[in-house]
Parts: structure tokens; C-alpha cells; sequence
């Protein structure tokens, strides 16, 4: 996919970028899909996707999920903004220009401060009131008070909130869709918790972490208050300081309402040799029936003795009536060689049936002997389940919880580290778990060696872990993954590999292989000549790809020809799968193609430029082909005429070259030509091809007509001379279809106008012409030649559905010939009341992006000698500018001449730059015209792509239009 860049400068001093793409771009998708894809990407990515097309940057202000993170804000340019920039110059503008409802909002990045632009913020969310889903985590400095527009968000589904301060107002009735709440570190009291849980009667999943900090004032409930709070709950974690705020009181052996839709239980920081929050604990898990999962995060502190209540508990009190029929997994990291923690280990163990893993984290204060003291113990435990299996791994397996993300937002462990050994080879299990010998090992598994495994985890070499959610772009289906890869430039598309497995595997079949200048963008390949490329680039990815190629591109800058170009075509042609062909040889000779090449007989679409067409003599021509392309091929005319004939589908035919290129006689005329090219709609010819098929006497309209063209293109055409003037009438006049002409002229002011040219179109009769479908024309660099205004006069007269004709002038025409051209084009009779003439000015052409012209229209108080010294000063301050704000060591020059009047400097940042200018002109229209009192700044900013990114490119517009 090939992409042009427009920077548009315009007078309300923005910047508007535009993509222009092909017909195949990736904007074709339907709507739903576009709005899924974004969704599913980080928010970044998904705003960077607005430079597709303007279909993508409109569904990119119609995101409903807004996530404003850490990865949001990584980069240079964010690196210095404070907190308060950031919410106020990046959050704000996408909340203001957003369009649609917002249905997650999160803010959450490491920096974040409690200050007002986030109650602007939230007031602004509650206007609407659609977010389902909202995140606030407080990062630094002191908990945020949630002002009354907050509690207006009655449609929350999801609440996290961390280190705020929650004191709804007293007219708050709670959120009635509310399922899931996270509280982390949030400043609340007792009363306010229990009455806020209470009037949310959907809740499902409750986190509550906190200290003594944040858990204010008198906390004297117990877990059955709490509980009856949450009768629907599946989900339950906290932290140790709240489990011990609801531990008050006398504590019973089980709650008298059992929590039967409990699934999942996560306890943080507890601590078995404290008796309160064992009892905690087992009341949490004997009163759960239905619990599938538990995970436990001990917090073990070696100088702390286990009181003797805590060490006799689970003897003292009977537990035969508990049943965990449901329970699949126990998960406790940090644990220690306790006898409470043990115990509580083997009555889950004696009550579980159905559990099939019980993973044991041992914490990294334990020694070796005290470790293998405690596995000893619990491979003699009893177990209900025939399946248990029981994982050992070191301190590090769990995640800590990051200051800012929630805990569930980071993975667990999932057999990654050093590695992972099984019981049933003792001998390398001994070989790692020094000093443990084999003996040892037999001895402590026994029988049991084939249902245990263990898994040892380092902290050291787990570097980053990642949890992929259920809404990962890995979900995506196959064909809408392959649909996005084949709309990707192919460099891009190879990146998504690191998404996951999927794309990954996806990637290595892209039917569309593009190799060019893009491709090789970056420091890794500057050094690298064409030969490495092809070798080490373009070779791997052919040979390593799954699947059918279905287009395929070579078309790089230093690109010359080689044998490995031969070697890439002999590969393509095994399979013959291949129906778009593209390759162009910029420097040296042209390649020969061998023929190989001409075994592609899939092919729909083929473009060569600077190669030698030489086809074997069996050679059939292409059956399918409908688009061709011949830029500067090396062909004779009988080979061309007889390639033509043989591909009947042919519908685009490009044809450019120059006398080395069309070798041998070229004698045919354009009616041979047309006879090969039954159903043409696209023709695209230069001046030396026109020329050469120009030849004998020529018709005034071809004996069969060109009814299917549709849109016909011209080059370095000269309307003085007569054979190109007549080749262009006779392409015109036998296309009475033609619905789009654009014509590149050539002007040398040096070459006079044959008199036979001159009066052509005067001698010859043009009555029966009608060109009822025309809808534009556009001639670049048109001088002020009979011929030509004789031609533009033709088409007016022919065309009743004209709409536009567009006209360039050429550089060395100078403002009074151009003025009385323009005179003459308004004189012109038109068929269609519609058509409208526009003169187009000549754009700067750089060597990769097109800066059009920045026009500003002051107004100038005078004309004459009165009005060129105004000029003369207004230039001396915007000299004086522009010295101050740009560049200090410019040289100026500038003259005011027969109403024109100029000003040029040089700029060269650099040496390889050195042709840069910076050009402002100021041109006088006769007083006959409206624009006699105005001055006219036509700004052309070459060198604007090597100003700094701090340079305050927009301030300095406003600046110099003032001083204009």
C-alpha cells in the first residue's frame, strides 16, 4: 500500500494530515469491525490508527473505551509535561472532540496527583452519565475526594478506585447496576462501606485493600453484617488490616447464612500464627460450599512466635461437617513451616475431592531443612482427591501488587523460570534441589512420585509477566486477522507478530509481499547494499512464508539489476500463485527478464520498469492479465503488438519511454494499436511512444471507436507540434465515453509554433464531436500557445457534463501572457453551465513530501510608488522576524519589479540540503481586478521538515501574519 503525505498549512493556522491510499485500503472494512479492532488495541495504537484514512479518524473519535495509562504518555515528547499538562493538553481535547457515548473510562498512570482537572474531568463524565466502567488510581501524593458529580454515574457496572476518599452525599441511594467493585487504599469508614455494599444489589466481585490509614473511624461489624451486604457475591478479596476489622467479637466456627455463590477467595498479607485471622480464614472457607479457588498470600515474619491458641486451633474444633466439593485450586505463596499454616494445608486437603492443584510457595526465609521437613509432611497428608497434585515453588512466583494497576491486572507463574521437574525423574529433580540426594528424593516420594510435580521459580530470571485477558487481539478470527495483515505496509505487518502466537503464525502468511523503501527504513539497514537485502531480508521471508503469494513488489531507490532478482522470480514461478507483479529498477542498466518470468500465468496486474521485455518465442502472453504497466521497458514494437494481442482482459495500459527504450521500426499506427486493446478504459501514454504510433497519414477520428475508455493521461506532450497535437485530437475525439482527461505538457519557449499546428483545429471540422460523458480536465505547465487555448476552446464546446478544468501554467510564462490567457479561457463558449475553471499553482517538490502553499491576505493602503514603499518596509520588519525567530545568519534579497515583488534567502541546515530556499512572493494584479488593495503571501516552507519538534511552529504563523 503506497502512501502520500500532505501537510496543509491553512489560514486558521492548524495543521490537517491526510492520507492519500489506494482503492485497496484498509477503510473497507465495515464499521462494526473497525470499532472492534479499536477497542481491543491499546489506547495509543488505536488513536495512531486516526493516519489511516479519514473513515479510521472518525471511528477513532467515536472510541468507547478510554484508558489513559502509562503506555499512553511513554515518549520523549510527554517526558517533561507535568501532570497537570498531561490531564489538561492530551486528556481534555480527546474528552471535548469525543463523539458518542464512553463506556470505560480509566485513569490510571504512575504520576498521577489528586487535583481539580480530575473533578473537571469526572463532571464532564457525568453530564452524559453512559460509563459503565470506570478507573481512578491515585498514584502519588494524598487520597483524592470524590466530589458529588461522581456519585451521578448511576449506569456503573465497574468500580476501582485507589488511594480516594469516598463520602458520597446523603441523598446517595448506591449504584443499582453495580457488579464489581475494587477499593484499594480508599478512605472510608465502616458505616459508609456497609450502607454503599447494601444499596448495590448486583454486586458479584468486592476487593477491599486498605490500612489503618485509610479504614477510618470505629470499625465494630463482624463478617455476618458484611456478609448479608453481599448476597450475590462470587468473588471476595482483602487485605489482612480489613479481615481483622470484621473480626470482632465472638467469632463462630461458620457464618449462620453460608455464602453459597462465593467461587473465588483471595487473601493478602495474612498471618496463620495470629489466631484472629486464622479463625478468619477457615470461617471464610468452611462457609463457602461452593468455592472453586483460593489464593492466600501469607505474610510471615520469623521473629514472631505462633500463640498457643493459633497452634491448637484446628485440634480443638471439629470440622467433620465441612465439605469443599467444588474446590479445584489452592494457591499460598509465603508460607512457612508453621504448624497452623500446616494444618490449615491438610484439612483443605482431607475435604476436597475434588481439588486437582495445590500450589505451595515457600517463603525465601526458610531454609533448606525446614523446606524439606514441611514436604515430607504434606506428601503424608490425606488426601480425599486421587488427583491433588502439589507444585513447590520459591519465593517470586506471585506478582506483587504494583503501586498503581490493580492485582488482577498482573499474571501469575505459569512454569516459566528456571525450570520444571517432574516426580517421576527423581534424578534430575536431585540434580537442581541441593543438597538433596537420590535417596533422599526416593524416600520422600515413594509410591507417589508419578502425582507430584514441582515447579522451581527464580525472581531473577523472570523479567516480565504478562496475563493475556479474554478481550486480547488474539481472539480476533482468522480471516479478519489476515484481512488486516494484507491492509498493513508489510513492515507493519510483520510487527504485529509479537501480539501473540496467533498472529505470529499469521504474519508468515501474508499473501501481499512489498518490499520497498519503507521496508528498509531505520539505522539496522543503512549500511546494507542491495545484495544484502535481497539476501538476508527478502530471501528469509520468502522461504520461511506458509501459503500462496499473491502480490508481489520490488521496488526500492538503489534497486539495480542482479541475478538474485532472477532467483526471487524462479521462486515466485514454482508456484505460479502470484497475480499482482511489480518491479522497477532505479539505477544502472535495465534487467533482462529470463524466462522464468513469463511462467506467472496467474498474473492480473504486472508493472516493469527499466527491464528488457524479450519474451521466448512459445510464449502465449498473459490469459488474465488486466492491468499493464510499461515504464521505460526495453521492447520492439512487433513484440508489444503481439504481447497486447494475446492478453484480452487487458483494461489499464501504461506505456512511457524514450528512444533507447522502444528499439528497433516502430511503423504501426494507433488503429493497429486499438486493435490490441479491444477493451482499454485507462490509457497512459508519454510523448516519444505517442510519436512512434503517429506515423503515415492520421486519421481525424479512428474507424473503430474507443467506446470503454474512460480516462485517458498524457505526458510530456507539446501542443507546437503537429504530430503530438494530432495524436492527442484523434485519442479525444474516438473516445466518446472519455470521462476524465489529464494532460502533462511540455513548454520550450525557444521552439516556435508550426504554422500547420497553429491552424489545425481552425482547418479541420469538429462538428459531429461530442464528448456527452467528459467530467474533468486538468493541463499541467500550459503556456500561452494557440494550439493549446484552441484545444481547451474544443473541449468547452463538446462537453455539456463538464464540471471542472483545471489549468497549471508553466513556470516560464510570465503574469501578462498568463493574464491574457486567462482572459481568453473566460471568453470561451461552454456547453455545460456547470464547468469550472481553476487555475492550480505549482507546488514545491521535495524529495518525500508536498508542502503546498500558506496564503495569508493583509491589506495593503495604497498603490503606486506609495504602495511598493509600504511593500519595502513590511519586508525590512518581516526580515527582522524572521532573523529573530528562525535563523540569525540568513542573507535576504528582494526587488519589487513590474508589480511583482520578491524576497528569497537561502536555508541549509545542512550540506547535503543545500538547494532549500525559503521563497515568499507578493504579486500586483492589474487595477481591473478585485484584488488591487490586497497582498497576497504565498509561503513555501521547504525546509520545515528539519526544524526542531520543540519549534513552536504554529505561534510562529500567528507572529508572522501579525507582522505581515
Amino acid at each position: 500500500m503506497k502512501l502520500t503525505w500532505h501537510c496543509l498549512f491553512i489560514s486558521s493556522g492548524t495543521m490537517a494530515v491526510s492520507l492519500i491510499n489506494n482503492s485497496d485500503t484498509i477503510n473497507v472494512l465495515p464499521s462494526n469491525i473497525i470499532q472492534t479492532m479499536l477497542t481491543l488495541l491499546p489506547m495509543r495504537d488505536a488513536f495512531r490508527t486516526s493516519i489511516l484514512s479519514r473513515d479510521w479518524k472518525e471511528h477513532c473519535a467515536t472510541i468507547p473505551k478510554l484508558r489513559f495509562d502509562d503506555e499512553v504518555f511513554e515518549g520523549s515528547a510527554y517526558k517533561n509535561l507535568s501532570v497537570k499538562c498531561k490531564l489538561t493538553h492530551v486528556i481534555c481535547p480527546i474528552l471535548l472532540l469525543h463523539r458518542g457515548p464512553i463506556l470505560d473510562f480509566s485513569l490510571c498512570f504512575s504520576e498521577l496527583s489528586s487535583c481539580s482537572q480530575i473533578d473537571q474531568i469526572i463532571l464532564y463524565l457525568s453530564k452524559s452519565s453512559t460509563v459503565k466502567k470506570f478507573m481512578l488510581c491515585i498514584g502519588v501524593g494524598d487520597d483524592h475526594k470524590l466530589l458529588p458529580s461522581f456519585f451521578m454515574l448511576q449506569h456503573l457496572t465497574c468500580l476501582t478506585l485507589q488511594n480516594c476518599a469516598f463520602q458520597p452525599p446523603s441523598t446517595f441511594c448506591g449504584f443499582s447496576r453495580l457488579t464489581s467493585l475494587h477499593f484499594f487504599n480508599v478512605s472510608i469508614t465502616c458505616k459508609v462501606l456497609l450502607h454503599f455494599v447494601a444499596n448495590c444489589p448486583l454486586l458479584k466481585q468486592f476487593t477491599l485493600f486498605g490500612d489503618a490509614k485509610h479504614l477510618t473511624g470505629r470499625w465494630n461489624s463482624r463478617f455476618v453484617e458484611l456478609f448479608e451486604c453481599l448476597p450475590l457475591i462470587e468473588y471476595l478479596h482483602m487485605s489482612a488490616c480489613p479481615v481483622r476489622c470484621f473480626a470482632t467479637g465472638d467469632m463462630p466456627q461458620k457464618l449462620p447464612t453460608l455464602v453459597d455463590s462465593l467461587t473465588v477467595l483471595h487473601l493478602t498479607e495474612l498471618c496463620f500464627v495470629r489466631e484472629v485471622e486464622l479463625r478468619s480464614a477457615l470461617l471464610l472457607v468452611t462457609s463457602s460450599p461452593n468455592i472453586r479457588e483460593i489464593v492466600m498470600e501469607m505474610y510471615h515474619d520469623p521473629n514472631e512466635a505462633a500463640s498457643q491458641n493459633a497452634m491448637n486451633l484446628l485440634d480443638l474444633q471439629d470440622y467433620s461437617n465441612v465439605n469443599l466439593d467444588h474446590l479445584r485450586e489452592l494457591k499460598i505463596t509465603n508460607m512457612s513451616n508453621t504448624k497452623p499454616g500446616l494444618d490449615f494445608v491438610k484439612l483443605i486437603l482431607a475435604k476436597s475431592p475434588m481439588l486437582k492443584k495445590l500450589r505451595i510457595v515457600v517463603d525465601k526465609q526458610v531454609d533448606m531443612s525446614n523446606e524439606v521437613k514441611m514436604l515430607r509432611d504434606l506428601v503424608q497428608y490425606q488426601r480425599a482427591s486421587t488427583k491433588a497434585e502439589i507444585r513447590n515453588g520459591e519465593e517470586g512466583c506471585a506478582a506483587p501488587i504494583p503501586p498503581v494497576t490493580p492485582p488482577w491486572c498482573t499474571g501469575g507463574m505459569s512454569g516459566t523460570g528456571v525450570g520444571e521437574w517432574y516426580g517421576n525423574d527423581p534424578g534430575l529433580l536431585a540434580k537442581h534441589l541441593q543438597p538433596l540426594t537420590y535417596r533422599v528424593t526416593k524416600a520422600m516420594f515413594g509410591k507417589l512420585a508419578d502425582k507430584i510435580s514441582i515447579v522451581v521459580v527464580k525472581m531473577d530470571d523472570v523479567k516480565h509477566i504478562k496475563h493475556y485477558h479474554s478481550d486480547m487481539v488474539h481472539i480476533l478470527p482468522s480471516n479478519i486477522i489476515h484481512t488486516i495483515l494484507d491492509l498493513l505496509p508489510m513492515r507493519d505487518a510483520f510487527r504485529t507478530s509479537i501480539l501473540s502466537r496467533n498472529w505470529r503464525h499469521h504474519s508468515a502468511s501474508i499473501p501481499q509481499l512489498q518490499f520497498d523503501d519503507e521496508m528498509f527504513e531505520g539505522s539496522a539497514y543503512d549500511k546494507l547494499s542491495i545484495k544484502h537485502k535481497l539476501t538476508h531480508v527478502v530471501y528469509p521471508i520468502l522461504l520461511l512464508r506458509r501459503g500462496p503469494i499473491l502480490k508481489f513488489s520490488l521496488c526500492l531507490s538503489e534497486l539495480s539489476s542482479c541475478s538474485l532478482i532472477d532467483q526471487i522470480i524462479l521462486y515466485l514461478s514454482k508456484s505460479s500463485t502470484v497475480k499482482k507483479f511489480t518491479l522497477w529498477i532505479e539505477v544502472g542498466d535495465d534487467h533482462k527478464l529470463l524466462p522464468s518470468f513469463f511462467m506467472l500465468q496467474q498474473l492480473t496486474c504486472l508493472n516493469l520498469q527499466n527491464c528488457v521485455f524479450q519474451p521466448p518465442s512459445t510464449f502465449c502472453g498473459f490469459s488474465r492479465l488486466t492491468c499493464l504497466y510499461f515504464h521505460y521497458v526495453s521492447i520492439t514494437c512487433e513484440v508489444l503488438l503481439r504481447f497486447l494481442v494475446n492478453c484480452p482482459l487487458l483494461k489499464e495500459f501504461t506505456l512511457t519511454g524514450d528512444e533507447k527504450r522502444l528499439i528497433g521500426r516502430w511503423d504501426s499506427s494507433f488503429v493497429e494499436l486499438f486493435e490490441c486493446l479491444p477493451l482499454i478504459e485507462y490509457l497512459h501514454m508519454s510523448s516519444y511512444p505517442v510519436q512512434c504510433f503517429a506515423a503515415g497519414d492520421m486519421p481525424q477520428k479512428l474507424p473503430t471507436l474507443l467506446n470503454h475508455l474512460r480516462v485517458l493521461n498524457l505526458a510530456e506532450l507539446c501542443f507546437a507540434l503537429e504530430v503530438e497535437l494530432r495524436s492527442i485530437l484523434l485519442l479525444v475525439t474516438s473516445s466518446p465515453n472519455i470521462q476524465e482527461i489529464v494532460m502533462e505538457m511540455y513548454h520550450d519557449p525557444n521552439e516556435a509554433v508550426s504554422q500547420n499546428a497553429m491552424n489545425l483545429l481552425d482547418l479541420q471540422d469538429y462538428s459531429n464531436v461530442n464528448l456527452d460523458h467528459l467530467r474533468e480536465l486538468e493541463i499541467r505547465n500550459m503556456s500561452n500557445t494557440k494550439p493549446g487555448l484552441d484545444f481547451v476552446k474544443l473541449i468547452l464546446a463538446k462537453a455539456p457534463m463538464l464540471k471542472k478544468v483545471g489549468i497549471t501554467v508553466d513556470k516560464q510564462v510570465d503574469m501578462s501572457d498568463e493574464v491574457q490567457m486567462l482572459r481568453d479561457l473566460v471568453q470561451y463558449r461552454r456547453a455545460s453551465n456547470k464547468a469550472e475553471i481553476e487555475r492550480k499553482e505549482e507546488k514545491w517538490r521535495g524529495n518525500k513530501v508536498n508542502f503546498p502553499s500558506k496564503t495569508f491576505l493583509p491589506n495593503v493602503g495604497g498603490k503606486g510608488r506609495k504602495g511598493k514603499d509600504m511593500i519595502k518596509n513590511k519586508l525590512k520588519k518581516l526580515e527582522r522576524f524572521i532573523n529573530l525567530h528562525i535563523y540569525p545568519q540568513l542573507t535576504f534579497s528582494y526587488k519589487i519589479n513590474k508589480g511583482i515583488s520578491h524576497l528569497s534567502f537561502p536555508f541549509s541546515p545542512t550540506q547535503e540540503h543545500e538547494n532549500l530556499f525559503f521563497s515568499i512572493s507578493f504579486p500586483f494584479f492589474p487595477s481591473n481586478l478585485k484584488n488591487t488593495n490586497k497582498l497576497i503571501f504565498f509561503f513555501s516552507f521547504p525546509f520545515l521538515s528539519f526544524l526542531p519538534p520543540s519549534f513552536p511552529f504554529f505561534s510562529f504563523l500567528t507572529k508572522l501574519e501579525n507582522t505581515a
